[in-house]
């Protein structure tokens, strides 16, 4: 029960500060109602789109990093296990060469 009163404290505080934010943009007398992207506006996103590209880049590495090793066990319950897991190998490395082409290419162009 308490956890039901603190969200929906939580939720009537956010409902507040949104209307508060709606009222502000009111009362703006220079703002530009324009819903057209310009020259700037497509250049900031170009480069929020490349930082996204050398965080997912980052968060890629990290990963293999610190957990490459788990999807494939050290001693196999097969003999066909070892055989197994270095196809596993093969196919991580061609879906990580076509990943890493594909998003640099998707946020380049986005």
């Amino acid at each position: 029960m308490t956890a039901l009163l603190t969200i929906l404290i939580l939720l009537g505080i956010t409902i507040a500060i949104w209307q508060m934010v709606k009222i502000f943009d009111l009362t703006q007398t220079n703002r530009d109602t324009s819903q057209v992207a310009n020259d700037k506006d497509n250049s900031i996103n170009g480069y929020l789109m490349l930082g996204f590209l050398g965080f997912i880049y980052l968060i890629t590495i990290i990963s293999f990093a610190l957990w490459g090793d788990l999807p494939l066990v050290s001693n196999s319950a097969s003999e066909h296990g070892p055989e197994i897991d270095r196809l596993m190998i093969i196919s991580m490395a061609v879906i990580f060469v076509v990943q890493t082409i594909t998003q640099f290419l998707l946020h380049y162009f986005a």
